[in-house]
């Protein structure tokens, strides 16, 4: 009697464990990862965000340097210096000139100013130059970012397949579970064979390994996705479709954006060409303290300045800027047949994509007609075979049937969308990177 009654209690505990962590499991959430939730992942673990902010203050930096060349310069140049020999001028002339002796030690301090006034435009053109690197610099890091997300989105779009795959199988393992309990009844009755029960049982067996297979390859999607974004997503990790606004939103190719950089960048170089032909005014100072060289009249060291203004026109630098007009001419050439073999292979690839949906359109709604045609021809089926009018062959044909078209009409819807968001993002690198 105690130990029934020790067994009674071990088992109510162990019993109460169970719907203890079954409840606890259930009240765990489940983690939903959307598509923008993955490409938020997949940007951050480039660190584009990052990136781009330290090219933002790269290009700051080299327009405050730049800016100096706008700025009163201010030099101070100090010097010491010894001569062995000192021309004797008293004895080079017949005349009672008091003369002084020239000192073997010489010395002296000079103070430059320079204040640019016109420069023929030439720092406008190099900010601007500075600001068109950074903005190049910046779509480079913005097509990488949006190839980055594109890898993310494929890898969701096959984990998300595989896992409205394995809801349909699910379902119809569990229907094949419930007619194996209904045939093991007809087989204890005797009005089916035994050969009849070990189909079903075989049935279970392929769908519990297709199953096991599209698991598999979910977790390999999630793992790729994990080592993508940086971040862990577990397999109990729930996938939703993405929405509608997603969906419909167009994205312009960067390699696009960045020829029309370039053009601006050819023609900013031109005239930073054309700057330096054109005449430069600036201001300068000079300030001096100490002794002339050959100063022979007075030993004190002297102070003495001079300012001017000073014009320099370029004469010979017309021939590099005719030269240079040639060569930008050329080089805007070359970016209008890359712009067209860009617009081409853009349209090229869109082209195919938007029949690759069509064609997902129509096989879609095929595939669902079937599933619904095999749907009722299964249930049929079904009622005949526990009627023992039909072999349980008919049955599992029918049934496999349905199957097949449930997943072929998921993979045609899933494909749609997918290819809908790629006509949207359609990325061809630049020949000319």
């Amino acid at each position: 009697m105690k130990r029934i009654l020790i067994s009674a209690v071990m088992s109510a505990m162990m019993l109460l464990t169970s719907i203890c962590a079954r409840a606890q499991q259930s009240d765990t959430p489940v983690k939903v990862l959307t598509l923008e939730e993955c490409r938020v992942l997949a940007r951050g673990s480039i660190g584009d965000s990052r990136n781009a902010t330290l090219v933002q203050e790269g290009a700051k930096i080299r327009n405050s340097i730049l800016k100096r060349t706008i700025l009163p310069q201010v030099s101070l140049v100090g010097f010491r210096s010894y001569q062995t020999h000192t021309p004797d001028m008293g004895a080079l002339v017949n005349h009672q000139i008091d003369f002084k002796r020239l000192s073997k030690w010489q010395y002296g301090g000079y103070l430059f100013f320079t204040q640019n006034i016109y420069d023929g435009g030439e720092y406008r053109t190099k900010r601007l130059l500075n600001n068109l690197a950074k903005e190049a610099k910046l779509l480079n890091i913005e097509q990488k970012a949006l190839q980055t997300e594109n890898i993310a989105d494929e890898l969701y779009f096959n984990a998300l397949l595989a896992e409205k795959s394995i809801e349909i199988l699910k379902l119809a393992h569990e229907r094949l579970q419930n007619d194996l309990k209904s045939i093991k009844s007809l087989f204890d009755e005797g009005v089916i064979y035994r050969k009849d029960v070990l189909l079903i049982e075989m049935q279970l067996l392929e769908s519990s390994h297709r199953i096991s297979g599209l698991e598999i390859e979910r977790e390999k999607c999630f793992s790729l996705l994990s080592t993508l974004t940086g971040s862990e997503i577990t397999p109990d990790t729930r996938l939703e479709m993405p929405a509608s606004a997603l969906i419909e939103t167009v994205v312009e190719d960067p390699a696009m954006r960045m020829i029309d950089v370039r053009s601006r960048q050819i023609d900013a170089a031109r005239r930073l060409s054309l700057s330096n032909t054109l005449p430069s005014v600036k201001l300068f100072a000079l300030g001096h303290y100490g002794k002339w060289g050959m100063d022979v009249f007075s030993d004190d060291p002297l102070l003495s300045g001079m300012a001017g203004i000073a014009i320099t026109i370029p004469i010979s630098e017309w021939r590099t800027y005719h030269r240079s007009k040639a060569l930008s001419v050329n080089e805007k050439r070359l970016l209008e047949i890359s712009r067209a073999n860009l617009e081409l292979q853009t349209d090229l690839k869109r082209t195919e994509i938007e029949k690759e949906i069509a064609a997902c359109e129509e096989l879609e709604i095929q595939a669902a007609e079937m599933a619904s045609k095999y749907r009722e021809l299964a249930d049929e089926l079904r009622f005949m075979m526990q009627k023992g009018e039909i072999s349980e062959n008919e049955y599992l044909t029918a049934l496999n049937m349905q199957t097949q078209a449930e997943l072929g009409r998921e993979y045609h819807r899933i494909e749609k969308i997918r290819k809908i968001i790629l006509s949207h993002r359609i990325f061809i690198d630049n020949l000319d990177n």
